[in-house]
């Protein structure tokens, strides 16, 4: 008989979790630490994903330790020791795709003492390596930072690529820090302006909703950072524009493939008319009211951009353009170019969302089911703003 002695050990620490007690946090100081204190994060192993034949686990490892010398090098975070994490994961039996999300990554982060986990994926393409990472709060198990970027599979671009995510994820959770790893300084603190001295906001606000039903029955459910859907699942993207604008919306998925979910013309043969500008007051359901979008089998990480503008937004207009004409000329390598190019795109500030009291209907017209849910706001969504929305399909 086959005895699986790490079993108790697992019990063990997670009765040990349930029991101790918790450290206290304290809400938004914990996101700003004072000089001279850094917050502790935890860098777990990155996930890898290939359908090459030659496949290299070992880049999901080196990946990881070359985010742990950014972190680092950042002087916003200190960095759980990589053997203590390793212990941890072994004892617990982790690390399949899929599960470095909410309650088990925050036992890790709890059981090692961090703030903050972050997580994330190598993905190997045929003519370059999409790297994305996530920054995952212990306390609240939400994904506080996004960042993604495409490499070349030679060392300086990966490690180049890793600290540009680096950099993009101090910017979200800390604007007035300073990145400086070229130097390895201490990133010095800009004085936080006045009132007067803030953007001023551009005035688009919209009602937006990400929606999803398992295998397209049953319940209708909220589509957050950090839901797991499965493939089979469908869903839709509502939105109510509060004036007149420009709206993108992109999606991509694990592999790097990248769609535009509006606007758009057509959806499977059929015209829809999905299209720029959009009118306030005119609630949009992508990809129709009658259809739905449904997950295939490419499993991973997925993330939903949503950006809009007063104006046309030329540069979306042209790069989406060229990729998919690169795409009908199957020139792999151009197409993953001016996707890298248009995921530039998406680096701007994020947009903070706000859940309303107010209910709002939702029709499902494929089954004649109609459901109720709370709505979501994007304020004063700015120009270069992008409102990003991760979950992960398996």
């Amino acid at each position: 008989m086959h005895m699986n002695v790490k079993a108790p050990i697992s019990c063990l620490l997670a009765l040990i979790w349930l029991l101790a007690p918790r450290p206290v946090f304290s809400g938004s100081k914990n996101l700003h630490p004072a000089k001279n204190a850094p917050v502790k994060v935890a860098v777990m192993p990155f996930d890898y994903v290939s359908n090459l034949a030659n496949k290299d686990d070992s880049k999901g490892r080196m990946l990881s330790d070359m985010f742990t010398t950014a972190a680092v090098k950042s002087g916003v975070f200190s960095v759980v020791e990589r053997e203590q994490v390793k212990k941890i994961l072994e004892e617990m039996e982790f690390g399949s795709l899929g599960k470095t999300y909410t309650a088990e990554v925050q036992k890790i982060g709890d059981l090692v003492g961090a703030n903050f986990v972050l997580t994330g994926t190598v993905t190997e393409l045929d003519a370059s390596i999409r790297i994305s990472a996530r920054l995952i709060e212990v306390e609240s198990g939400k994904i506080r930072a996004v960042g993604d970027s495409f490499s070349q599979r030679n060392l300086p671009s990966l490690a180049a690529a890793s600290e540009n995510i680096m950099k993009k994820i101090v910017a979200v959770m800390y604007p007035s820090k300073i990145y400086t790893a070229a130097n390895q300084s201490t990133p010095k603190s800009s004085p936080k302006p006045s009132s007067s001295q803030k953007q001023p906001a551009t005035g688009l606000s919209f009602q937006v909703n990400y929606v999803y039903r398992t295998a397209g029955t049953g319940e209708l459910k909220t589509i957050a950072n950090g839901t797991v859907l499965t493939s089979g699942d469908y869903y839709k993207v509502i939105f109510t524009p509060e004036s007149d604008s420009f709206v993108y919306i992109y999606q991509m998925d694990s592999s790097g493939q990248m769609v535009r979910l509006f606007p758009m013309s057509e959806f499977k043969g059929v015209r829809i008319n999905n299209e720029n500008p959009v009118i306030k007051g005119k609630t949009y359901v992508l990809p129709s009211s009658n259809t739905s979008f449904k997950l295939d089998r490419q499993v991973g990480p997925e993330r939903l951009y949503f950006i809009a503008s007063k104006e046309p937004n030329a540069a979306f207009e042209d790069l989406y353009r060229e990729m998919q004409e690169a795409k009908q000329q199957k020139n792999v390598k151009q197409a993953e170019e001016v996707r890298e190019k248009l995921s530039i795109q998406f680096k701007g500030r994020g947009i903070e969302e706000v859940v309303t009291d107010k209910a709002i209907g939702v029709q499902w017209e494929e089954s004649e089911d109609t459901f109720f849910l709370l709505g979501k706001r994007l304020e004063n969504v700015c120009k270069g703003c992008t409102h990003v929305v991760e979950f992960m399909h398996q």
